[in-house]
């Protein structure tokens, strides 16, 4: 209890900026305890806000100490060299972590920003290309990468096409069933036109989660592009299930039972999604279209008539 009381009133002397009375006290019980992780990490923080930045690298250099080879530690010391723009001693500290932990995804990243920051993006790229190998690196930071990568290569950036291709097929090569992992893979194929391919994890994508409209959407578009008509339509009455208010659903559904030659089915589909249409008049004409053609498949004439009188209305 004591050892809490003393604790607590280092702590408030700090909040209070307080900090040589806060510092005297975590120095005190580190007399009496010896060494302790917290204590001196304290002791740091304080020390950062008084701006004894030399006091401060002692204490993350005597914590090194006690155990050289627990990477921990060294990373508290590289971040510190970071945060005081030491970066020459970070680079030094993050190699001597590669050197006990190769795959560690955290150094990797950071080698990858430090080897960027000197501007060799050949270096930079193969660190971050390890950090992505490993998939202990959350599926939240690689995706935040990956996205700087897609809108380069969205504005025509081959290089960053080409490198950003190689992470997500990276990621999803370590991320197999993750819908994010798949569906990212598949937007990068999609830039190129490899539609079958691109068709494949947005499918795959679906699979791991229903629930993601984007994703569903360019699957129906792929199966369209790639002429799969059969898959086109499955998907499609799978996706109207799921998204009944999406008027688009109704319309890939109707396209594809109007190339199977299921011109009831199209009619009747193409008929549903015009209830969610709205306003969009270019979405109207579309259905309209589509379901003039479907009646007059059917010798449905008047029917047919009437779509293609009220396409021209709008």
């Amino acid at each position: 209890e004591r050892i809490d009381f003393k604790h607590d009133l280092a702590m408030a002397y700090a909040m209070n900026g307080n900090y040589d009375k806060s510092l005297k006290i975590f120095n005190d019980l580190e007399k009496s305890f010896g060494k302790d992780e917290s204590i001196v990490m304290s002791k740091v923080k304080l020390m950062k806000n008084m701006k004894h930045f030399k006091e401060a690298e002692q204490e993350l250099i005597k914590l090194c100490s006690w155990d050289k080879d627990e990477t921990r530690y060294l990373n508290f010391l590289a971040e510190f060299y970071i945060e005081t723009n030491q970066t020459e001693k970070a680079k030094e500290i993050y190699n001597k972590i590669v050197a006990i932990e190769p795959e560690n995804p955290t150094v990797n990243l950071s080698l990858s920003d430090y080897y960027k920051y000197k501007g060799d993006e050949k270096k930079a790229f193969q660190y971050l290309l390890r950090a992505f190998q490993n998939p202990e690196l959350e599926i939240k930071i690689k995706t935040d990468i990956l996205s700087e990568y897609y809108l380069s290569a969205e504005r025509g950036n081959p290089i960053d096409y080409g490198n950003g291709l190689q992470l997500a097929e990276t990621m999803v090569q370590q991320h197999a069933e993750s819908p994010v992992a798949n569906a990212i893979y598949a937007d990068f194929l999609k830039l190129q036109n490899k539609n079958k391919d691109a068709g494949l994890y947005y499918y795959k994508s679906c699979i791991y989660d229903k629930n993601n409209f984007r994703v569903w959407q360019n699957l129906l578009y792929m199966d369209q592009l790639n002429a799969q008509f059969d898959s086109l339509e499955h998907h499609s009455n799978e996706a109207k299930e799921l998204f009944p208010n999406q008027p688009s659903n109704y319309f890939y559904n109707g396209l594809a039972n109007s190339q199977l030659k299921n011109f009831s089915k199209a009619a009747q589909s193409l008929k549903d999604g015009l209830e969610y249409a709205g306003s969009d008049k270019r979405l109207m004409l579309d259905f309209l279209t589509l379901l003039g053609e479907a009646y007059n498949s059917l010798k449905e004439y008047p029917k047919s008539d009437k779509a293609y009188e009220d396409a021209l209305k709008i």
